[in-house]
């Protein structure tokens, strides 16, 4: 949610899932690429790293593989310094 401190930004690799909606009622800037639901291509692909780079956020941290791999790679060659990635097995 937003707050006077933090601003927070969700982008889905996806569409918006189960939380979307209730993620913008909260105040959450919600960005869904629908990646994995079509066919993977660069332009696709290079709209992660666009995002990143207009967004400039503070820190990144991503789930799940698909998303520590492109979240984690493009936040780093965007300038983010910040990278928590979430391994889950």
């Amino acid at each position: 949610s937003k707050s006077s401190t933090f601003e927070h930004t969700v982008i889905s690799l996806m569409d918006e899932g189960k939380y979307g909606d209730l993620l913008v009622e909260a105040g959450v800037n919600v960005y869904c690429l629908n990646i994995l639901n079509s066919k993977l291509s660069i332009f696709r692909v290079f709209k992660i790293f666009s995002l990143i780079k207009t967004l400039k956020p503070d820190v990144v941290q991503t789930w799940m593989f698909h998303g520590d791999l492109f979240g984690g790679v493009f936040s780093r060659l965007a300038g983010v310094k910040n990278i928590v990635w979430g391994v889950h097995h």
